[in-house]
């Protein structure tokens, strides 16, 4: 490979971007090789004239092939913010993406107890339960999913957050705890102020699954049954159990599927309480209270 400066490998993975039909591929180049360099993005023109190394030069042509290819850019740099959080994650979970904060945001609107015990079902990455923790420090938070993979995810995510905010003081003072279950099923009666959860919510046929950054993500993350709502039935008849009297349910839907979310949760027992939309305005989560 010739010498070529970080201006030059710039551009050209760029064009390369740009010819796959990459929308915004500068950004995505930086990223990239930002990620590959160990650098951060202002590296790149601060220091323009450095000469890459071979090394370095062959990892950023791989990074961008697998780009060109599909391959998400969370997974490719194994990182997504989240609620001002840096989280790690891989492909053994799902991305997390900023529709999913509407409801943490609204979550924490919620009158609940100062030491509300809650858990995040099917976890992942650990985003929910890690925002709320953070914001939240005296709740006791859970995490819970029925793969031990994910739950490494979230293990190793809770200790980069203890190592970054030690030093600040901003640790919360109880950290996330770890169980692998299924829904709800290993846990006692009556024992969560709240029960949250972005479970699958896809329809097994959709094909949409075949497209996109989807075609990557665990599958099993994403699909639940014919309609879509098979989880989702599993953890309002579950959590009708494990709620306290008042305590709430918080569900991520499909942005067609909030009437359908609407039947399960009041045939389970609870009173609807707010009907949540995203950020582009879309019906996306239903917070519903236990009464009885």
């Amino acid at each position: 490979m010739p010498d070529i400066s970080l201006a030059q490998l710039l551009v050209q993975s760029t064009a390369a971007l740009t010819a796959a039909g990459q929308a915004g591929a500068r950004l995505e180049a930086e990223v990239l090789m930002a990620f590959a360099l160990e650098k951060p993005r202002s590296y790149l023109y601060a220091y323009p004239e450095v000469v890459v190394s071979e090394m370095h030069g062959q990892q950023v042509k791989a990074l961008i092939d697998e780009r060109i290819a599909g391959r998400p850019i969370a997974y490719l740099v194994q990182e997504r913010d989240f609620w001002s959080l840096p989280l790690y994650v891989n492909e053994q979970v799902l991305i997390p993406r900023p529709e999913t904060e509407c409801m943490v945001e609204a979550v924490l609107q919620l009158s609940l107890p100062e030491d509300s015990v809650v858990v995040d079902l099917g976890s992942g990455s650990g985003a929910i339960v890690m925002a709320l923790a953070v914001e939240r420090p005296a709740w006791v938070c859970l995490a819970s999913d029925r793969l031990a993979g994910p739950l490494q995810v979230v293990k190793k995510n809770i200790d980069n957050l203890l190592g970054a905010d030690a030093i600040s003081g901003n640790t919360p003072a109880k950290l996330p705890m770890l169980l692998q279950a299924e829904w709800l099923c290993a846990c006692a009666e009556a024992c969560f102020d709240l029960v949250i959860s972005n479970p699958p919510y896809i329809e097994d046929a959709d094909p949409y699954l075949d497209r996109g950054d989807l075609r990557f993500e665990p599958r099993s993350a994403l699909a639940s049954g014919a309609d879509g709502l098979g989880d989702i039935r599993c953890i309002a008849e579950q959590a009708r159990r494990s709620l306290k009297l008042g305590g709430y349910l918080a569900l991520e839907h499909g942005y067609a599927q909030q009437q359908g979310v609407v039947e399960i949760v009041e045939g389970a027992g609870f009173e609807v309480r707010e009907l949540g939309r995203d950020l582009a305005g879309l019906p996306r989560y239903v917070i519903a209270q236990s009464h009885s």
